[in-house]
């Protein structure tokens, strides 16, 4: 066997690694990093240049250790600062954490290559006449196991990340950091061991894994250690996360609460105003009379102007036969009329229990507000709110339906939006007013759709179509 074979064997296994390499940093981008924040071919253009960053041979040009590292993790921050700079720590968090990942596929096979190595190497006959031929045929069998074990340690790396991360959360700066502590601490020690592995002495040469008994399974096992406390570092701060989550629907439901005890005691009031008209009714009118008949024209016009007032504070533009949803769509359409969207309703629901009348309250609540907000964020195109409710035998369905710009995003675990608060409160204060509270609760109202739906064994649909936001909710009437 020429040395130009050894030679060809060798690039193949280096190109391998390199391969290796830039398929983690690949597969961490697809983990950690939503399809609508970074695209497939702005993955695939970082993808190249980070490739290209490790192909290119610096050590050699400068002499300097760990260029490459720095090389890629300038790239990765420019890359991401052209493009999104909100990204900027979950993307530095996930520069470390790949070069974690790597260092302890290194740490794992460098302990497994050295076994191998004599192992495949054992019992060979240098003398033989052909050695060469020996030689290659087990480099070859050492290269194909080393590669097929690369793939397998990675393989399993990779399952592990992603079984840990469930939700692809954003960072605040103090979380990339924390979290990538772990990661720092693998590439120094890594860059330790690879320091120490074969030390030149003045007559003799250090060799790591000859002299330190057990280097073949502490080496794996540190890296182990060290690749588990980062899964548990990330464990953590996912459920974090999902407790801050939790936090916020919590109190968007808290506020929903809060808003339907008042809309509860509007309609008390409105009914017991309107029980107090009809009972004033027959006084006001025969003192109308009076002013008529003793030509009291100018007070006469001051009593129905004042009159016309109490009128106007009583009514609602909408008559459901529950006063709670009467108040709640007429807000809406007060709201929309104010905001110039057209509002088309046509909602019958009639007497209902009071439970049930509450719980459709929190349904409309939450769709109208949902539809206002659509439609108001519209330009170009008709802005309109469609709201239909009608009984069919025990079953009370309601539709909404509204325009929409820009992407809904969709929770892949419960199939709907994910509320903008929910996906950016830790970047921005975007959707809180003075006191702290949420505001930005679309996502959580839904949330709440789908909650009462449930309780009264119903459903809820939505439909994302041509620009048109649809919402169908069925729920059982007893």
């Amino acid at each position: 066997m020429e040395e130009s074979s050894f030679h060809m064997i060798e690039q193949i296994y280096c190109i391998s690694i390199t391969v290796i390499h830039i398929c983690i940093f690949a597969v961490l981008l697809m983990i950690f990093i939503p399809r609508e924040k970074m695209s497939m071919k702005v993955r695939a253009l970082l993808c190249a240049l980070v490739f290209a960053g490790i192909m290119i041979d610096v050590p050699q040009i400068v002499g300097i250790k760990g260029v490459h590292v720095v090389i890629n993790l300038i790239t990765i921050l420019l890359f991401t600062y052209i493009c999104g700079r909100k990204m900027l720590p979950v993307m530095t968090f996930l520069f470390f954490l790949w070069k974690n990942v790597y260092c302890v596929f290194f740490l794992l096979t460098s302990g497994v290559s050295d076994y191998l190595s004599k192992l495949f190497m054992d019992n060979v006959e240098y003398e033989s006449a052909d050695i060469m031929g020996v030689l290659s045929v087990r480099l070859g069998y050492w290269t194909i196991t080393m590669m097929a074990l690369q793939i397998a340690i990675i393989g399993v790396e990779l399952f592990a990340v992603k079984k840990v991360v469930r939700h692809k959360y954003d960072m605040t700066w103090t979380e990339a950091m924390f979290l990538s502590s772990f990661s720092v601490l693998s590439i120094i020690l890594t860059y330790l061991i690879v320091d120490l592995t074969v030390v030149p002495l003045k007559d003799d040469v250090f060799i790591l894994m000859d002299e330190v008994k057990g280097a073949h399974y502490k080496l794996p096992l540190s890296a182990i250690v060290i690749f588990v406390g980062e899964m548990l570092a990330i464990a953590t701060w996912q459920q974090f996360r999902n407790l801050k989550k939790d936090a916020l629907e919590y109190q968007g439901i808290i506020q929903q609460t809060g808003y339907m005890k008042n809309e509860i005691e509007s309609a008390k009031s409105y009914y017991e105003d309107m029980r107090m008209l009809r009972h004033d009714m027959a006084g006001k009118l025969t003192a109308l009379k009076g002013f008529m008949e003793s030509g009291q024209i100018k007070e006469a016009g001051d009593y129905l102007e004042k009159m016309n007032v109490e009128f106007e504070n009583a009514d609602q533009s909408f008559h459901t036969g529950d006063p709670i949803s009467d108040i709640i769509i007429s807000d809406a359409a007060r709201k929309a009329q104010d905001k110039d969207i057209l509002f088309d309703c046509e909602f019958i629901l009639g007497e209902a229990r009071s439970g049930l009348s509450y719980d459709v309250g929190i349904i409309l609540k939450n769709l109208l507000d949902n539809a206002i907000s659509g439609a108001d964020k519209v330009t170009g195109v008709e802005r309109y709110i469609t709201l239909k409710g009608y009984r069919k035998n025990n079953v009370l369905i309601i539709a909404a339906e509204n325009p929409y710009t820009g992407v809904i995003v969709f929770d892949k675990e419960t199939g709907l939006p994910i509320s903008e608060k929910i996906r950016n409160y830790e970047t921005t204060e975007k959707g809180t007013d003075e006191a702290g509270a949420f505001t930005d609760i679309h996502g959580i109202g839904l949330s709440s759709i789908k909650r009462v739906a449930d309780r009264h064994l119903g459903t809820m649909s939505i439909k994302t179509d041509n620009g048109i936001f649809s919402v169908k909710v069925m729920i059982q009437m007893e």
